[in-house]
C-alpha cells in the first residue's frame, strides 16, 4: 500500500493541505473516502492530465478533484486539490507543484 505524503512549498505550507481545510464537512468526508481508495491503489475516477500528475474525481459533490502523482511504486504526492470551476487553473498549479517537488527532491533542497 502507497504512503500517502503532502507536498510542501519551500515556505513549508502544503497547497492540498490548505484547500482541504476550507472544503465543508461533507466533503471532506467524500474526500477522505477519495485518498483512502487511492491509498488502496483504486483506479477508477482517475485521469491523467499530463506531466505525470493524475486527477481523480469525485462523483456527485460539485465536482470536486483531487492532484496527486506517484513517487515510485510506495508513495503518492498529493499536490492540490479543487473542483470543475477552476479546474484548467487547479491542473496547471498540481504540474508545477510536480515539477518543483521532483527539482527538490533530487537537489536535496
Amino acid at each position: 500500500m502507497p504512503d500517502l505524503k503532502e507536498y510542501a512549498l519551500a515556505d513549508g505550507r502544503s497547497p492540498f493541505g490548505q484547500w482541504f481545510a476550507r472544503v465543508d464537512t461533507a466533503a471532506a468526508r467524500r474526500v477522505t473516502l477519495a485518498l483512502a481508495k487511492i491509498e488502496v491503489g483504486y483506479n477508477g475516477n482517475i485521469k491523467s492530465v499530463g506531466h505525470s500528475v493524475q486527477e481523480y474525481r469525485i462523483q456527485g459533490y460539485g465536482g470536486l478533484r483531487l492532484y496527486f502523482a506517484h513517487d515510485g511504486d510506495d508513495i503518492v504526492i498529493l499536490l492540490g486539490g479543487g473542483n470543475k470551476h477552476r479546474q484548467s487553473a487547479d491542473i496547471k498549479s498540481a504540474q508545477t507543484n510536480w515539477l518543483d517537488y521532483l527539482t527538490t527532491k533530487d537537489t536535496g533542497k
